[in-house]
């Protein structure tokens, strides 16, 4: 089976996704000072699809950690999603993680 950066099942809003941002040296990205952080997915085989997308939150500034909480009916499509966190920074500018692959996480069919 594959493995994924994250899981969760069809309905469920806990756990939210988390990430550490990190640069392509693999050095922590410091969200001190930006303006916003934003998480988008989409279903990993809907490349043409409008991707979801929502506000996250920055746990840990100097520890580039952000989370993103669910919100009803978000976790309502099971499936692979791929998923990235947009960082706009305080110049206006753009930066998006991971730059050099997408994150994936699973939707599992609940039983009940």
């Amino acid at each position: 089976m594959p493995t994924y950066d994250f899981y969760i099942k069809v309905g469920d809003l806990e756990p939210a996704i988390e990430a550490y941002l990190k640069l392509s040296d693999g050095s922590v990205f410091n969200l001190t000072g930006v303006t916003g952080v934003v998480f988008r997915w989409r279903l990993k085989n809907d490349p043409a699809a409008t991707p979801s997308e929502g506000s996250a939150t920055i746990v840990s500034a100097t520890d580039g950690h952000v989370k993103y909480e669910w919100l009803t009916g978000e976790t309502d499509v099971e499936g692979v999603f791929v998923c990235e966190w947009e960082v706009e920074l305080s110049s206006g500018k753009m930066i998006t993680f991971p730059n050099n692959k997408h994150d994936e996480f699973i939707v599992f069919e609940a039983i009940g």
